[in-house]
């Protein structure tokens, strides 16, 4: 109810937005992003259709401004990996292969990011 209303208020649209600007607010961005996003097909479409995956990877690459603390990194490692669950389970059609071929760019590195996460 609340987070398909977010939704269609382009709240994700201002996450995608903070997100891309990474500065002091783009952690909590990603995690209003994450409880947008969980459990909530409605969001995950939108987060897909409104050019989140390009700002979402980096992210999961650890690309960009290093975070503070280890406990704030592996705290946006679990905000990051919880959004990219969600979309793999809840998004249909192209947008979930738009998911699903985020893995398979670049010699498969992202695929290679979660088996090392994996074995943390």
């Amino acid at each position: 109810p609340h987070q398909i209303a977010f939704g269609k208020a382009q709240g994700l649209e201002l996450m995608i937005r903070m997100m891309r600007q990474r500065n002091f607010s783009s952690p909590l961005a990603l995690r209003l992003a994450d409880h947008a996003t969980r459990h909530c097909q409605v969001n995950c479409q939108i987060f897909v259709e409104k050019l989140g995956l390009p700002v979402l990877f980096p992210f999961f690459m650890k690309k960009g401004p290093k975070t503070k603390s280890k406990a704030e990194a592996r705290e946006q490692e679990e905000h990051v990996t919880s959004i990219i669950q969600s979309l793999c389970r809840f998004c249909t059609g192209t947008a979930v292969a738009r998911v699903l071929n985020k893995f398979m760019e670049n010699n498969f590195e992202k695929l290679e990011r979660l088996m090392e996460m994996h074995e943390e």
